[in-house]
């Protein structure tokens, strides 16, 4: 689950990335090494952090923590990725970064990925991707004129 509020372990952000993995079973330190540059590829993050992995997670700045907890989920591996708001409190170009890793999940997940954005202008986008049925719920306008709308368009493939 991916939060609004990042939180990371105040640990670095190689112990942070690693913890998951260490969970399920042991590793060379070259495994994790690799994990470890894979995962944080994966979250738009390695070309900020690669000469400082040994540096508290807790140093990041905002959009970076916010994408560092987006990698350690997924270097679990998870079939199910929810995220509440992740983008909410961030700068345009941070939103931008993990908007665009979200579409990247979405395209790549085979199983289940489940998320929505919900922008702090006059309009809310809900996007619902559920599994191999690939349902969709999409709204668009003012929260209050979601909530009181019943005409949401439901799309199954």
């Amino acid at each position: 689950m991916v939060f609004q509020r990042p939180n990371p372990f105040p640990e670095s952000i190689y112990e942070n990335v690693v913890y998951g993995p260490r969970l399920h079973r042991k590793y060379t330190k070259s495994e994790l090494d690799s994990i470890v540059e894979d995962t944080l590829r994966k979250a738009a993050l390695w070309d900020e952090v690669k000469n400082k992995p040994k540096s508290p997670a807790l140093d990041l700045l905002g959009g970076q923590q916010q994408r560092f907890y987006i990698a350690r989920v997924l270097v679990v591996d998870s079939e199910v990725i929810l995220m509440d708001e992740p983008a909410s409190a961030l700068d345009p170009v941070s939103t931008q970064k993990i908007e665009d890793l979200m579409d990247e999940l979405k395209e790549n997940k085979d199983d289940w990925t489940t998320y929505n954005t919900v922008i702090s202008d006059p309009t809310v986008v809900v996007s619902i991707n559920a599994g191999p049925a690939r349902f969709r719920l999409k709204s668009l306008g003012s929260l209050p004129d979601i909530i009181r709308s019943s005409s949401h368009e439901w799309e199954g493939k």
